[in-house]
């Protein structure tokens, strides 16, 4: 039996050992069932792996590794069944799995599922994506035009924070995807070359202006995708505080909306090295102070230990404020302690982890 070819043909006809799930986007969890409702996500590959991951009950491993957590056996037994299932396996294999596992009838094999037998109708290949738009010289013009707005400076942000991330402003914007979409002045945000943000820079907007006042164009995007190359990374949640945390000298990267959280796992786990020495970034979570920014707050933090990423939850770094942009237009220099705090503890926490056991003479 070869581990590899396992992990390769297990991965290649995944439906064949389990159902998808309702979306069609993967496949149903066996240890949690996550998929098999209308709004299931199911379990997803990380991409340009053969690892699977369920964001419901937080498995993550191969798809021998799921085998073995569904059925409680050892690794190498479920590399086993799995190989004959696929017809991979050798004399050994079979004769393991007939005598051993079969005769006991308590090993799952295979997805007793409707679905798993009716696949060209349930599961159906993602459509190909429609080619995105390059934004870029939009942006530049944009960026020309950023003399004729004040509001990045009325919300704490320098000029050369501003030009930093490129932010720009039309005075007569509308929604390039929406007919009909009144004008108004927008101070723009670029989030990626494909996509930005579009902010209503005016003041007391009536509650209709305000359902429409922050609004997307392109796919979503994690923003400030290079503060990720830094060795201690706030993750927030809009794009005005990770500019905060930059205004003071430190590196955060926006989720955009806490929905995204899933994009931001499959970012980093893309940009981690395959290294058994890599001593991951250290992230601190400093969601907003509130319900949903501490409920994508316990959702992140056992995904990011689960994948070896070192993090930690901010403590007491906004105060009353909703938001780091909050905290910092009402007191520079108070954020600014919090934030460096919070850095310092992680910093020597991250050390006392790593560091403490190993012992340096001469």
């Amino acid at each position: 039996m070869d581990f590899q070819q396992v992990r390769e043909e297990s991965a290649r006809r995944v439906f064949e050992l389990y159902p998808p799930d309702r979306q069609g986007r993967g496949f149903i969890c066996p240890i949690c069932g996550n998929g098999s409702g209308n709004t299931g996500d199911g379990v997803t590959f990380v991409r340009d792996s053969y690892r699977v991951h369920c964001f419901k009950c937080g498995f993550s491993g191969d798809l021998i590794a799921l085998k073995a957590r569904e059925n409680n056996c050892t690794y190498k037994d479920a590399a086993r069944v799995l190989a004959v299932l696929l017809n991979i396996g050798d004399d050994y294999d079979k004769k393991f799995v007939d005598k051993k596992l079969l005769a006991e009838g308590n090993f799952k094999l295979r997805a007793d599922s409707q679905a798993s037998n009716n696949l060209p109708q349930v599961f159906s290949p993602p459509k190909t994506a429609e080619p995105e738009l390059d934004y870029m010289q939009f942006f530049n013009d944009a960026e020309k035009n950023l003399q004729f707005t004040d509001y990045h400076l009325k919300r704490g942000l320098s000029w050369e924070t501003a030009h930093h991330f490129k932010l720009g402003f039309i005075k007569n914007w509308r929604h390039p995807k929406i007919q009909n979409a009144p004008e108004s002045p927008r101070l723009i945000i670029p989030t990626s070359r494909h996509s930005y943000l579009a902010r209503d820079v005016r003041q007391n907007l009536n509650e209709s202006a305000k359902k429409y006042s922050k609004q997307k164009v392109g796919a979503a995007r994690i923003f400030n995708t290079r503060a990720l190359n830094s060795d201690l990374v706030f993750i927030v949640e809009g794009e005005f505080d990770a500019m905060s945390f930059y205004e003071i000298g430190f590196n955060a990267v926006a989720l955009g909306s806490i929905s995204n959280y899933k994009k931001f796992i499959e970012l980093v786990l893309n940009k981690k090295p395959s290294t058994n020495n890599f001593l991951p970034t250290i992230f601190i979570l400093a969601l907003d102070n509130d319900k949903g920014g501490r409920s994508a707050t316990r959702i992140l933090k056992p995904i990011l230990e689960n994948f070896g990423f070192y993090n930690i939850i901010a403590r007491d770094i906004y105060g009353n404020f909703k938001d780091a942009n909050d905290a910092l237009v009402d007191n520079r220099e108070k954020f600014s302690a919090a934030v460096r705090s919070n850095a310092e503890s992680a910093r020597e926490s991250f050390v006392e982890k790593y560091f403490t056991n190993f012992n340096i003479s001469d």
